[in-house]
């Protein structure tokens, strides 16, 4: 009997150490996950690497991952940088369409950081990968600084359906190119000081790539800032259909031009408002360039203006309205002491501009020669008389509306 008792006790002593073993390695295994999500940082990634093997990667290494894991998403997904500065060596290609069976977005969320030398660029080369499979991803980048880009620092071909907000591009040779960038919302941008271009926002650059298939349309931007170093054409909108800008500032040694709107040869580019002008400094050439083509219509208004100015060095054929101009400055040191218009092309040429409820400079109307700038292919519009529309496109015309007391 006592022999028995000793195998149960035995028995009973083999099951409770074994019970204790599995206890134990359940534990370990419920805590696994935790360990795991405190090694790595992109716990986003498919295969998370050891503990510090980000930490072992070079910058462009760690982001080129970043969107390289994004590329292999079925619908798309979402990364976000950490708040520190990324030293490239060279740029980093975007996340890219590999065929156009499935729509994707691609949210890239830049935390706070700060890209150096170089920046983001896509390798499209060709319209029909520009436009047949690259319009199928959306992107959403934001919250980042791109400082220093020898080239370009963020260039994108073919996307629909975007947002880019809280962006700043500082001392590179161009700041953003966006090109067949569709249906696209732009808010807090800024320009600092860039050597070529601040942003450009109009046709893809490839193979087959035109007017005609490449522009940039229905593109919304709030609130631009530039803070110019006077040489760089601060925003540019070229060849454009549907496109609305709004609450634009000018600020620090100014631009060539502030704003460039450019319609030449384009069939499309019917229309362009921008609203909310805020400038604060001389610029190089003109506070805006407008090329209208094929009787399109150009709208600038609620314009305030601290410093003299060229504010629109017109060209083509089509209407420009400038509406509310809420101020007129007068600096006697200024290479132009007021605002000033150029209406290029001699008398012969049917560009047609409107002045609604415009401040005057000391009650001139705006047919007086003070606002406009005489010199060798430029000419002062004759004004409108009774009857006549600006629909009716002949020798050039001025026409003034003042709706608003002043």
């Amino acid at each position: 009997m006592k022999k028995i008792w000793s195998n149960w006790s035995a028995l009973l002593l083999l099951i409770v150490v074994i019970a204790m073993v599995v206890f134990l390695l359940n534990g370990c295994n419920k805590m696994q996950p935790q360990a795991q999500a405190q090694v790595s940082y992109a716990a986003q990634f498919e295969a998370p690497m050891e503990a510090d093997a980000y930490t072992k990667l070079t910058d462009n290494e760690y982001i080129d991952s970043c969107f390289r894991w994004l590329e292999k998403k079925s619908t798309g997904g979402s990364v976000k940088l950490q708040a520190k500065e990324y030293i490239l060596t060279k740029d980093v290609i975007l996340p890219q369409m590999i065929k156009n069976t499935v729509r994707k977005k691609f949210l890239i969320d830049m935390n706070g950081a700060k890209i150096l030398n170089f920046g983001f660029t896509d390798t499209a080369r060709t319209w029909q990968t520009i436009h047949n499979v690259n319009t199928f991803r959306s992107f959403v980048i934001r919250n980042g600084e791109f400082n220093g880009a020898k080239q370009t620092a963020l260039k994108i071909q073919g996307c629909q359906m975007n947002n880019f907000e809280n962006l700043v591009f500082a001392g590179c040779k161009t700041g953003g190119y966006f090109g067949l960038c569709l249906q696209t919302q732009m808010d807090l941008i800024e320009e600092n000081q860039c050597r070529d271009t601040g942003v450009y926002i109009g046709l893809a650059q490839g193979i087959g790539c035109d007017a005609s298939n490449s522009q940039s349309n229905n593109v919304t931007l709030t609130t631009f800032r530039s803070f110019g170093a006077g040489n760089a054409m601060a925003l540019i909108a070229d060849q454009v259909s549907g496109c609305r800008f709004v609450n634009l500032t000018n600020e620090g040694a100014g631009s060539k031009y502030f704003l460039y709107v450019n319609g030449k040869n384009s069939n499309w580019m019917k229309s362009f408002i921008a609203q909310d002008l805020h400038i604060e400094t001389e610029n190089r050439v003109a506070c805006i360039y407008a090329y209208l083509d094929g009787y399109a219509r150009f709208t600038f208004e609620n314009i305030w203006a601290q410093h003299g100015n060229i504010l629109v060095d017109g060209y083509g054929t089509g209407t420009i309205y400038v509406n509310d101009i809420v101020y007129q400055p007068n600096i006697p040191s200024d290479k132009y002491p007021t605002l000033k218009c150029k209406n290029n092309g001699g008398e012969s040429s049917p560009l047609w501009w409107q002045f609604t409820d415009c401040t005057r400079y000391g009650g001139k109307p705006f047919k007086d020669p003070f606002y406009w700038i005489l010199q060798q292919g430029t000419s002062i519009p004759k004004p409108f008389t009774d009857g006549q529309v600006s629909t009716n496109f002949g020798n050039n015309r001025l026409k003034e509306v003042i709706q608003i007391k002043e």
